[in-house]
Formats: structure tokens, sequence, C-alpha cells
């Protein structure tokens, strides 16, 4: 089996919308409005857990299930698409979306071989 975990640090300034596409899971981060900052493809957060200018760690856990983590604590935990891909696309609407410390990992479990 694969595990495939991506981690990273984001902010947001403004009242619209930003998405991060990864493989084909989206990620939502957003203040305002129905899909707010953790939200994933199927799995919106509609609270607002995270406010502006207020920096976040959103990790994303896919093996078997997919985990979503914002700020180290379980906000999601169900099926969602897969992260694998060969593309990262960021959609930015009426807001400014910072982004650092982004990590990506592949890893294979071989205790099940």
């Amino acid at each position: 089996m694969t595990n495939n975990n991506i981690k990273f640090d984001a902010k947001v300034n403004g009242l619209g919308t930003a998405t991060i596409t990864i493989g084909e899971l989206a990620i939502d981060l957003a203040t305002a409005g129905n899909r707010k900052t953790g939200g994933i493809t199927g799995y919106p957060i509609t609270t607002n857990l995270v406010d502006q200018n207020e920096w976040c760690t959103i990790e994303i856990q896919q093996s078997g299930s997919t985990v979503v983590l914002l700020n180290g604590i379980k906000i999601i935990d169900g099926e969602a698409p897969t992260i694998q891909g060969d593309s990262i696309h960021i959609d930015v609407q009426d807001i400014e979306l910072l982004i650092r410390r982004f990590f990506v990992a592949n890893l294979k479990d071989s205790s099940n071989e």
C-alpha cells in the first residue's frame, strides 16, 4: 500500500476564496463563503476554524482513507479523490494566499508484502 502525504503552511487575507488542486483533490482556503479553510473535495468545512492573516498548517494523509489535519487536529477522515498526480493548480479569487514549507511524500508500506 502507498501512503501519500502533503503538508504545508498557508495564510489568507481577503473575503474571496483560494483552491489548491493536487492530483484530483481540491483543498479549500477561505474565511468567508460556504467553503472554509481545511475543506476538501466532498467534505466542505462551513465553520471558520482559522482567521484571516493567521498561519495554519494543513496536512493531507492518504492510505486507504483520506485524513485532513488542521494545525495538528483531525478534521476530516473519509474517502476522497487521490492526491497522486503530476500537477498542482492554485486558483485565487479576490484573496491573497501565502504558502510556505510545502512537503510532499509518497511512501510505500512494505510491511504487508
